[in-house]
């Protein structure tokens, strides 16, 4: 089996989320996009991976883009992209370390 090299440890995951709250009060937390819109990335065979871009939708609010990524590491930007996540806020999410 191949080690994940994007792999962490909660606590590792909770001090990046922590210090992102800290420096930046006030903007979206999080975001959430379905299983069918990141599945949907990895329908085309050339699809090994994604990328993800940030954006700012047409009423001034922080966005992401999702694209799927072929084993050169290329964009493939004629295949599906995704957006139209569920933010947080106003999303509510239980308590929990990478939150609190």
């Amino acid at each position: 089996m191949i080690a994940n090299p994007h792999h962490i440890t909660l606590a590792a995951a909770a001090e990046l989320t922590k210090n992102f709250r800290d420096t930046n009060p006030g903007e979206i937390l999080a975001g959430r996009f379905s299983k069918a819109a990141v599945e949907e990335l990895f329908l085309d065979p050339l699809s090994v991976g994604m990328r993800v871009y940030n954006g700012i939708n047409a009423a001034g609010e922080q966005s992401l883009v999702l694209v799927g990524v072929d084993a050169a590491g290329n964009d493939l930007y004629n295949g599906p992209l995704e957006d139209y996540w569920r933010t947080s806020p106003p999303e509510t999410i239980a308590p929990n370390p990478l939150n609190s």
